[in-house]
């Protein structure tokens, strides 16, 4: 994800590997090396002075820490000192101090494979890494860990495969209290972690005891189809398979899952498919307090629960968000729920903002709270660049369309006949280089300039 929203504060990634922070730093959450209480922004984390000169690839926020996963596979996080990894709970006020900026967790601490993804809890870290195996530290007071027992990690601490039958995690989501993991191998579900007040999010019923490890949510088989994302949050948890179709459990007021009536579900129930968002699937669900955004294949979005922004009348149970000045809803990419805001981003890498501002996380400059979208500056507050790392093509990737067209390495090609002007105009921003294992023979037949024939081996 190119956004990262917690309780109060908002983590923006530029195409440039940049991290924009705003809102809410009592605790560090931005990463800044102070904390500052309320930063207007922007902030900014760069690869070359906080991330050891490797680019930031996702990020993950929630209540007052964050995370985020670079290029090498490791894992960085700062905020609230005993969520983080690394630092021993109870401990130092060096490990304090540090806590503030980013602290790298290196391949070695989380069995040698590259970190995939990472998820924030409320007071834990979880990660998957390429392995497919499950990692996590911070409180574990109320079982939120996974590991059968009440003890907190103050290192990353794998959670034991056998729990998953030894199968192989494709996917990671953390809510408040409560993690959820699938295995693409029997397209199975596992969530552990605190049903408080027995909200149902866990989407099965089981003992306290039972909440403690990973368990088989046993009647979700979604109707066959495989899971494309899922999200959770303090009263929710909603997947979305690859067929376009929401499902959630959880606490249901005032229509928060998208579901009839107000009462709990305490099983993943159908929510809809494209029949509910306008003929189009749904792509991505991001879960809040006490709603949920839905983007679908189209680019819309949509929204359950209660909300002032959005068409349609108050009885449905699902509603696409309004038109509003400067917002038109079409052409969103991704779409991201803290505690009281939210955020989308549209394919030109435009990010908007509203809901809950008083901490100035809305990155409008102001304390003050927006119904309706609201673009942020890409000015002022992004540093002139656009939201998501996928705007910026990649080096190699351009260089091998390149050399597709050229006109003799490329004969053979779909690309051959491509017009130069085309390719210059895909890839503007890029500067192409060659190898640095590449002799002048081959730098020659590629187009770069500055080799000359007689350096050309016969």
């Amino acid at each position: 994800m190119a956004l990262g929203l917690g309780e109060g504060f908002t983590l923006i990634l530029t195409e440039n590997g940049n991290i924009c922070g705003f809102g809410q730093n009592d605790r560090g959450q931005l990463g800044t090396r102070t904390e500052a209480g309320i930063e207007m922004g922007p902030v900014t984390l760069q690869p070359c002075n906080d991330f050891a000169r490797m680019q930031p690839v996702m990020l993950a926020a929630t209540h007052r820490h964050a995370a985020c996963v670079t290029q090498d596979g490791s894992v960085w996080t700062w905020g609230a000192p005993h969520v983080l990894g690394w630092y021993p709970i109870g401990g130092g006020t060096d490990a304090t101090y540090t806590s503030r900026s980013p602290w790298r967790l290196r391949t070695t601490e989380f069995g040698r494979s590259n970190a995939v993804m990472v998820a924030c809890g409320m007071n834990f870290t979880v990660m998957l890494t390429a392995a497919g195996q499950v990692w996590n530290c911070g409180l574990g007071v109320n079982g939120e860990l996974g590991h059968g027992d009440n003890e907190s990690k103050s290192t990353m601490t794998l959670l034991n495969p056998a729990h998953f039958g030894d199968r192989r995690i494709t996917l990671i989501a953390a809510g408040y209290l409560h993690t959820m993991a699938h295995t693409s191998d029997g397209n199975l579900l596992y969530t552990w972690g605190q049903d408080r007040l027995g909200g149902g999010f866990l989407g099965r019923i089981c003992t306290l005891q039972e909440e403690a490890v990973p368990g088989i949510v046993r009647f979700a088989d979604f109707g066959g189809a495989a899971v494309a994302s899922m999200d959770a949050s303090e009263s929710m948890s909603s997947v979305v398979t690859v067929d376009g179709v929401l499902w959630s459990c959880g606490n249901n007021y005032e229509h928060a899952l998208g579901l009839p009536g107000n009462d709990k579900f305490y099983h993943f129930e159908r929510v809809g498919g494209p029949e509910m968002f306008g003929g189009a699937p749904a792509r991505h669900v991001a879960c809040g307090y006490n709603n949920c955004l839905i983007l679908a294949e189209n680019g819309r979005v949509w929204c359950t629960g209660l909300a002032d922004n959005v068409v349609g009348n108050e009885n449905q149970r699902i509603r696409p968000l309004a038109n509003y000045y400067g917002f038109h809803n079409s052409r969103v990419t991704a779409v991201a729920c803290g505690l009281h805001h939210y955020a989308l981003v549209r394919e030109n890498g435009t990010v908007f903002t509203w809901g809950n501002g008083r901490h100035g996380n809305l990155c409008h400059g102001d304390q003050e709270g927006v119904n309706f979208p609201q673009l942020v500056s890409r000015t002022a507050m992004l540093g002139h660049q656009r939201v998501g790392r996928w705007h910026r093509p990649d080096p190699l990737r351009a260089l091998a369309f390149g050399m597709g067209t050229h006109n003799r390495l490329g004969n053979d090609t779909r690309f051959a006949m491509m017009p130069s002007e085309i390719v210059r105009l895909m890839f503007r921003e890029i500067v192409i280089v060659p190898h640095p294992h590449a002799g002048p023979g081959l730098q020659r037949l590629m187009g770069f300039p500055g080799v000359v024939d007689d350096e050309v081996p016969e």
